[in-house]
C-alpha cells in the first residue's frame, strides 16, 4: 500500500490507496457538524470519481462527536451514491466498540460495517473479498 494520494479536509487527513481503500484520520480534537461533513464529502468525492466501489477505514479515535445532522447527511449521501462497499470504523476502546456495535444493530448501514480497535485488523478485513465476510 505505498502508492497513494493524500489530501486534507476540514475534518480529516484522507489517504487514498489505489486498491481502492480510503483511510480517514480524523483531526484532533474535532466535533463534526453539518457544514464540516458537507465540505469533507465535496473534497473526497473528487478522489473516487471513476471507481464504482471503495472501501473506507475511518479512524475516529480523536473525534469528539458527530452532530445528528452530520450523521444523517453522511448516511443519506452514502445510500444515494452507493460507492462504499465496506466500512471499517477504528475506535478507541473495547467499550466504544461495544457501544458502536449496539448502535449498528439498530441502524441500517448502507454497506457491511465493522468496528475495530486495531488498525491492521481493520485493513485486513477491508482487503478480504466481500463474499467472504
Amino acid at each position: 500500500m505505498n502508492d497513494c494520494i493524500r489530501i486534507k479536509t476540514p475534518i480529516a487527513e484522507v489517504i487514498f490507496y489505489y486498491n481502492p481503500i480510503y483511510v480517514y484520520h480524523i483531526l484532533d480534537p474535532v466535533k463534526i457538524g453539518l457544514n464540516d461533513i458537507k465540505k469533507h464529502l465535496d473534497q473526497t468525492s473528487e478522489l473516487i470519481k471513476g471507481y464504482s466501489q471503495v472501501r473506507n477505514l475511518v479512524d475516529s479515535r480523536k473525534m469528539k462527536g458527530l452532530s445528528k445532522a452530520a450523521r444523517d447527511y453522511s448516511e443519506a449521501y452514502d445510500k444515494k451514491c452507493k460507492q462504499t462497499e465496506k466500512l471499517a470504523l477504528l475506535v478507541k476502546s473495547g467499550i466504544s466498540r461495544i457501544a458502536g456495535n449496539l448502535y449498528l444493530k439498530f441502524s441500517t448501514p448502507s454497506c457491511p460495517t465493522q468496528l475495530f480497535t486495531d488498525e491492521q485488523n481493520a485493513k485486513e478485513w477491508l482487503l478480504q473479498s466481500s463474499l467472504n465476510q
